[in-house]
C-alpha cells in the first residue's frame, strides 16, 4: 500500500513550482491556515483504492485541487477574481496534466484531469473557486 504522506508530498512537489508560486500566497493540504490571504491553493485526496496483481501493487486515487481567489492578486493589485482563478488554474493544469508523480517506490502510470475545472463563486464571502480533479494511478513491482 502506498504511503499517503509520500503521495501528498509528491503532489505538493508538482505544484510547488515558480509558475504557480508566483501567482499564489500558498499551497496547502486540505486547509489553509486561518487568515491566509487570497489567492491560494488547497489539494487533497478525495478517494482511493488499491489493487494487487500477480506482479505489482497499485493505487488509484482521485486528487482534488481547489483554487481560491478574491479581487486582488498575490501582490495586492486589483484583479478580476474569476479571471485570476482561471490564470492560476491554467498554471496548475500545465503542471499536473500527465505529471510524473512518485511516492515511496511507486511510480506514475497515469495522471489525467477529469473534465474541465468547475467554476464556482461563494457569495457569502465573495470568493471565486475553481475545482480541478485528477485521476492518479501509481504502481510498484512486487519483489
Amino acid at each position: 500500500m502506498i504511503d499517503i504522506n509520500a503521495l501528498k508530498k509528491g503532489i505538493y512537489d508538482i505544484l510547488d513550482i515558480t509558475a504557480i508560486t508566483d501567482l499564489v500566497t500558498g499551497i496547502y493540504h486540505k486547509k489553509a491556515p486561518q487568515g491566509t490571504p487570497y489567492p491560494y491553493i488547497l489539494y487533497w485526496i478525495v478517494t482511493g483504492s488499491n489493487r494487487d496483481t500477480f506482479g505489482s501493487w497499485g493505487d488509484d486515487v482521485l486528487v482534488q485541487i481547489d483554487v481560491f481567489c478574491k479581487d486582488k492578486d498575490k501582490a495586492g493589485d486589483a484583479v478580476s477574481g474569476g479571471t485570476h482563478c482561471g490564470v492560476i488554474s491554467e498554471a496548475v493544469t500545465e503542471a499536473m496534466d500527465e505529471a510524473d508523480i512518485s511516492a515511496n517506490g511507486y511510480s506514475n502510470i497515469f495522471c489525467q484531469r477529469q473534465g474541465p475545472p468547475r467554476d464556482l463563486f461563494e457569495e457569502d464571502v465573495e470568493v471565486y473557486h475553481h475545482v480541478l480533479e485528477y485521476r492518479v494511478i501509481l504502481g510498484k513491482a512486487k519483489v
